[in-house]
């Protein structure tokens, strides 16, 4: 529930045209003096406060999808295949251990040992990076 302001306590039609409306029972002055029913004065707590759930289930669906499709892009680059490098020492970069993902850091040793390694250990050495 989502708090909107003091609103108008004035009745559907006259919160339509935006005009004053003095809230007389049955009907305000100025449907009675257009000659038309007066709709009437809804609840103030409606006015007041407003059912978010709908909006905020979307709103997670609309993510749910963003990410979904950010994954299947990222499992379609993870597919593209390069051609057969050496690095300056000659090595083949084939031959070398694939860089982790952020995905495959989650164990918490395998974060420290991948920092430990970019850190401090030689160029020649470093067979994956922190991320």
């Amino acid at each position: 529930m989502v708090h909107t302001g003091q609103p108008s306590r004035g009745c559907a039609v006259c919160r339509r045209r935006k005009i004053k409306c003095d809230e007389k029972t049955p009907g305000c002055s100025y449907c009675v003096k257009t000659k038309q029913k007066c709709p009437g004065y809804g609840s103030q707590f409606d006015l007041v406060w407003r059912d978010q759930t709908v909006v905020a289930k979307k709103h997670v669906e609309q993510r749910i999808r963003a990410t979904k499709d950010m994954r299947s892009q990222e499992d379609s680059a993870k597919r593209i295949s390069l051609p057969e490098m050496r690095t300056r020492s000659g090595m083949y970069l084939s031959s070398l251990r694939p860089v982790p993902t952020p995905n495959s850091l989650d164990d918490p040793e395998d974060f420290a040992l991948s920092f430990l390694f970019t850190v401090y250990a030689p160029p020649k050495y470093q067979s994956f990076r922190y991320t």
